[in-house]
């Protein structure tokens, strides 16, 4: 489980990175800056998806095998 944590905190960190150039470029006000960091950040929210999912989906899957190894004694 600590190992799926360290992904999550690695998808929220990489995620937040995105955002922060996006700012950034806001702030900037150059729109060919701003057109780039938008394809970064929408490529950055599509690998979050992707990562969250995978990863909640390797969590639900320990929390089914702890009750049903619970079960079995």
């Amino acid at each position: 489980m600590a190992l799926i944590f360290g992904r999550f905190i690695r998808t929220f960190v990489a995620f937040s990175s995105a955002v922060f150039v996006y700012d950034g470029a806001q702030q900037s006000g150059n729109t060919t800056v701003i057109s780039s960091a938008q394809q970064v950040l929408d490529a950055a929210a599509s690998q979050f998806r992707k990562d969250a999912a995978s990863n909640a989906s390797y969590l639900t899957y320990i929390g089914i095998l702890f009750v049903l190894s619970q079960h079995a004694y």
